[in-house]
């Protein structure tokens, strides 16, 4: 089974009154990440099955997209998108039960 990119799954805008406003931002940006994906099981286990067989550090993953968050929703959800293409064109890709993602999608998922 391969699947189509998380990315296509994300809307383009979102509000951001989404987001905690006095909440640290590691928190802030987790929660805006889990709206956006959703509460799907089969995300969270293949999130899960990431976790247990890559050294995914969630705290390096989530500070690496502070950056594109502290602009605003609309700057991470551009980055996201960046990183998910490039993994693809570098054949940076993680395969975990059938499903094809690229590596930021993994991490995505293993975030949750």
């Amino acid at each position: 089974m391969c699947a189509a990119p998380l990315g296509s799954l994300i809307p383009t805008t979102f509000s951001s009154t989404l987001i905690q406003p006095n909440a640290p931002q590691v928190v802030e940006l987790e929660s805006m990440l889990q709206v956006l994906l959703g509460e799907s099981e089969e995300v969270r286990h293949l999130g899960a099955i990431y976790r247990n067989e890559n050294s995914f550090d969630k705290q390096r993953f989530l500070r690496s997209l502070l950056p594109a968050f502290k602009v605003g929703p609309e700057s991470l959800l551009e980055e996201l998108l960046e990183r998910m293409t490039r993994d693809f064109e570098r054949d940076n890709l993680a395969v975990i039960e059938g499903w094809v993602l690229s590596k930021t999608e993994a991490e995505l998922c293993a975030s949750l």
